[in-house]
C-alpha cells in the first residue's frame, strides 16, 4: 500500500509540473483515487478469503486420525481420556559428589520426574520417582 501511495503522490507532482489546469489536476487525482479503489478491492477479494480459512484452521483443534496419546497439562480435551501411572522409590545410582548429574527434578504439565521423598539420599539408593499422566484414545 506504501508503493501505491508514493506512486500517487508522485503522480500529483509530475501532474503538478506537467499541466496548469485544476480541472486536469482533479481528472488526474480521481483517476488515480479510482485505481487505488481498484487495487483495495482486488486485494480484499483474494486476501480475505485466505485469511479466513486461515481463522477457520486455528480456532479448530484437529488429531490426526487413530491411537494417540499426549502428556496432560490439566483437563483432556473432548475424546480423550486421562490415562495416570507412577513408579516410586525407583532404585537409582547416586553420585553423592553431584545428585544432579544422575536426576534433575523437572514437571511436565501433569507430569513429573523427582526425588523420592523430595531430597535427594533420603531414601538410599532407592531414590527416583517418576508420575505420568497423559490424554489419550
Amino acid at each position: 500500500m506504501k508503493l501505491v501511495t508514493f506512486a500517487f503522490i508522485f503522480s500529483l507532482m509530475w501532474a503538478k509540473a506537467s499541466f496548469a489546469s485544476e480541472t486536469d489536476l482533479a481528472r488526474i487525482v480521481a483517476l488515480q483515487e479510482a485505481k487505488i479503489q481498484a487495487l483495495t478491492k482486488e486485494l480484499e477479494t483474494r486476501i480475505k478469503p485466505d485469511l479466513e480459512s486461515c481463522k477457520n484452521a486455528n480456532n479448530k483443534a484437529s488429531w490426526a486420525e487413530g491411537r494417540l496419546c499426549f502428556l496432560s497439562n490439566g483437563a483432556c480435551p473432548a475424546g480423550f481420556t486421562k490415562q495416570a501411572g507412577h513408579i516410586r522409590g525407583m532404585r537409582i545410582y547416586q553420585d553423592v559428589n553431584n545428585a544432579a548429574s544422575y536426576l534433575t527434578p523437572a514437571n511436565f504439565g501433569d507430569s513429573s520426574i523427582g526425588w523420592h521423598g523430595g531430597t535427594p539420599y533420603r531414601y538410599g539408593e532407592y531414590a527416583g520417582d517418576l508420575h505420568l499422566s497423559a490424554c489419550c484414545r
